[in-house]
């Protein structure tokens, strides 16, 4: 089911699996990404979905205000709004071939976990915190096979 739509990014429910699957486009707009990942939380909230892909598959350059305003601003607020689903959370992100866009997922991943990596290759890079299990995929395959890999 398609949940939001706009030139930078579709936000869609895999009911099957109840995941949250965000697929960004070549060069987002920051107020785009920000509507479409405000009105995530809603969907999450009221699906109660623990699990999000994210495909990166066709950034060229993630926007660095993005970036930063979900780490400061997104994810204390969708912690906020789902502190009473109890389970931990799970994130799976498809990296973009381009190098930049790659690079810039995996350091902001790793600033938002305020952890070190256990696997600097990039294939599967691993950040383990109580809330979110996070891995990085090339495939959507892949990122979704561990997905339903979890029960």
């Amino acid at each position: 089911m398609i949940f939001l739509e706009n030139t930078s990014m579709n936000i869609s429910h895999l009911e099957n699996e109840n995941v949250i699957y965000i697929k960004y486009k070549a060069n987002p707009l920051l107020e785009e990404i920000k509507e479409g990942l405000l009105k995530s939380i809603d969907l999450v909230v009221e699906k109660e979905i623990r699990k999000w892909l994210s495909d990166n598959s066709m950034l060229e350059v993630m926007n660095q205000e993005a970036y930063e305003w979900w780490i400061k601003e997104w994810l204390p607020l969708l912690r906020d709004k789902t502190k009473h689903i109890q389970e931990t959370r799970y994130a799976a992100t498809i990296l973009s071939s381009r190098f930049y866009a790659e690079w810039n997922a995996v350091e902001t991943a790793k600033k938002m976990m305020q952890l070190k990596a256990n696997d600097l290759d990039s294939t599967k890079l691993t950040i383990d915190k109580e809330y979110l299990i996070h891995q990085f995929f090339k495939k959507k395959e892949e990122a979704l096979g561990w997905l339903n890999s979890i029960y």
